[in-house]
């Protein structure tokens, strides 16, 4: 399609499965346009794509063992996560392939299990894999489909994530439950990591939600500063963000969406940005801060953040929506205390990497 190769994975389902299933008439619109040459880039076409996105996670594993059999490992992830391969190769030789491993994010699944978060992706091993593609083979060892998403087609049905069903799949058929690594898979993208203990001296193997620029830029980046001595780590990358340089301040920006806490309520912090600095940089808590609707909001940890137009959100109660705020008011002012933060990373210089050992006591 448009010079690229496109695998349908979701059209490894039973054809009977999916002709009259209204979870997928939008697959068969989009099938039909890539056949009358009417499915192009840029035409609005309302293809409800999250909610077709379940039906690929089981198919993509039986597709994966059948296109490339017997291979070690088999590495999982979205177009737009992106994978420090080097630190992946490191992880993954410590570990027998020839034992049933699932690797990812931990994140709740089904009935009181653990599934690996599918937007940071997820790793199983060679005998993993073979345990849930053993039906999808007869004893002569021809493919007869992908019977791992025939049995859990009801399942899948009912559940609003494929990652989710694929936890569960493993659990009972490969009789293997997750190994958590977060976060060395990390569910954040890039401009929000929020750095602190938990994201410093572990090291990165996959963000997501990352811009096509920062796909570019930071595996030259990566590429550019490589150590063969020690793995990328987390502490690494406020480098490439210039998180320890500046700016200081940023315009309709906004830093806070994540491990905010409220300044004082009463205090000076929330009549200004100025003020609102001040008093993040006399509190050992805070990191950086953002001022908007006369509001002060610090933070525990320090993260690039992204632009943010002047609005007064939806989630605010009506009394604050009626306010008659000026403009300057509802514009997002974010700050940092980069003295503080170049403070607070020089007493971590990561002298040990942290290799984290699976656990589900660690999560997201």
């Amino acid at each position: 399609m448009e010079g690229y190769e496109v695998i349908d994975i979701v059209g490894d389902q039973r054809p009977a499965f999916i002709e009259g299933n209204e979870q997928f008439f939008d697959y068969v619109a989009q099938r039909e346009m890539k056949e009358n040459g009417t499915l192009k880039s840029g035409k609005d076409t309302r293809i409800k794509g999250w909610e077709l996105d379940k039906f690929k996670f089981l198919p993509q594993v039986s597709r994966a063992w059948r296109m490339r059999p017997e291979k070690r490992w088999y590495v999982f992830f979205e177009d737009d996560t992106y994978v420090v391969w080097d630190n992946m190769f490191r992880l993954l030789t410590n570990f027998d392939a020839d034992k049933p491993w699932y690797f990812g994010s931990p994140s709740p699944g089904f009935a009181g299990t653990w599934m690996a978060n599918g937007g940071p992706g997820f790793v199983l091993s060679r005998e993993a894999v073979r345990r849930l593609v053993a039906q999808d083979f007869d004893k002569n060892g021809i493919f007869v489909g992908s019977k791992l998403s025939e049995r859990w087609e009801n399942h899948t049905m009912h559940d609003c994530c494929g990652d989710s069903v694929l936890g569960w799949a493993l659990h009972q058929d490969a009789q293997t439950n997750l190994s958590g690594l977060w976060p060395m898979f990390n569910p954040h993208p890039l401009h929000g990591v929020p750095f602190s203990d938990l994201y410093w001296c572990q090291p990165a193997i996959s963000m997501h939600h990352v811009r096509a620029e920062d796909m570019a830029g930071l595996r030259k980046w990566e590429e550019s500063r490589r150590d063969a001595r020690r793995p990328l780590l987390w502490a690494d990358l406020p480098d490439y963000l210039n998180l320890t340089r500046g700016p200081a301040k940023r315009e309709d920006w906004m830093n806070s969406d994540w491990d905010g806490f409220p300044a004082p309520p009463g205090s000076d912090a929330h009549k200004s940005f100025d003020e609102c600095g001040k008093a993040c940089k006399a509190d050992p808590n805070c990191f950086q801060w953002t001022w908007h609707l006369r509001t002060c909001q610090f933070t525990h940890s320090f993260r690039l953040g992204q632009p943010r137009a002047p609005e007064v959100e939806d989630w605010r109660s009506e009394e604050e929506k009626l306010h008659p705020w000026t403009r300057e008011e509802k514009r997002f002012l974010a700050g940092w205390d980069i003295d503080y933060i170049k403070e607070w990373a020089r007493g971590r210089e990561c002298s040990t990497v942290q290799w984290v050992r699976p656990s589900l006591q660690r999560i997201f």
